[in-house]
């Protein structure tokens, strides 16, 4: 009898354990961040953006302007590769514009997103803005897509593509609280783009990105100097280029 009520014990703690350890099987859940790019059909967020371009042939070398951007994501489709895609409308008007947003017509940018990476393809211009699994400092080269084989003496080819080369993107500051206006976010992240700069150029690219609502910040200095004795900091030592940062404003669903 000592026997069988010692085994029936034995089982009995055998199928507890047992029971426990599926349990947190079950509840143990890998995050791969998929959740920093929603690409929900009728999402959409509102942006300011502050810019200053330089430009030294110009009457004023120096000129600022503020404008609101809105994105909404629209219908999914499958793209020349055969891959799904959603549509990313993007509309923009000057700050504290009277326009209402259906007035204006949008650029229309899509996004494809798996689960190995996101893809941004605005025009030429193919952007592999995030891989997953998400991961602290995990690197990857962003614009591989971009031919950025032009010749740089040129200030415009430099612009408009060589700009580009030599970006490699890194995770930082991954599941960070931060403030950005007057939203509290509770998990973003961090993507450093690049952060270069000499005597003549000044290229400095960072994204934001919040859990559940996508990008929600974003600053980028395209800068360049012809005069490499300069001894201003930039931006004051540019005589081309940009710098612009983009804060969100709303977001919510349709």
């Amino acid at each position: 009898m000592y026997q069988l009520s010692k085994l029936i014990s034995f089982l009995f703690i055998s199928l507890f354990l047992f029971s426990q350890c599926q349990n947190e099987i079950e509840d143990f859940t890998i995050d791969n961040g998929f959740n920093y790019y929603p690409t929900d059909s009728g999402a959409w967020r509102v942006y300011q953006v502050d810019s200053i371009v330089y430009n030294n042939f110009f009457e004023n070398p120096k000129s600022t302007s503020s404008h609101e951007v809105r994105e909404v994501f629209t219908e999914i489709f499958i793209d020349n590769e055969g891959r799904e895609a959603t549509k990313l409308m993007r509309y923009i008007r000057p700050k504290a514009s009277a326009k209402d947003w259906s007035e204006i017509a949008p650029e229309v940018i899509y996004v494809v997103k798996d689960e190995k990476k996101v893809e941004r393809i605005n025009g030429a211009l193919r952007f592999i803005k995030m891989i997953f699994p998400v991961i602290e400092d995990r690197t990857w080269q962003g614009n591989n897509y971009i031919n950025t084989d032009t010749p740089t003496e040129l200030w415009s080819d430099y612009y408009n593509r060589g700009v580009y080369s030599d970006w490699e993107y890194t995770y930082k500051q991954v599941a960070a609280t931060r403030t950005i206006g007057r939203h509290n976010f509770d998990s973003t992240l961090t993507v450093l783009h690049i952060d270069k700069e000499n005597l003549v150029d000044k290229v400095f690219s960072t994204e934001i990105y919040a859990k559940g609502v996508g990008l929600v910040y974003q600053e980028e200095w395209i800068l360049r100097s012809f005069e490499s004795t300069k001894t201003d900091n930039w931006p004051d030592r540019a005589d081309k280029g940009h710098v612009v940062k983009m804060s969100i404003l709303e977001y919510g669903v349709e």
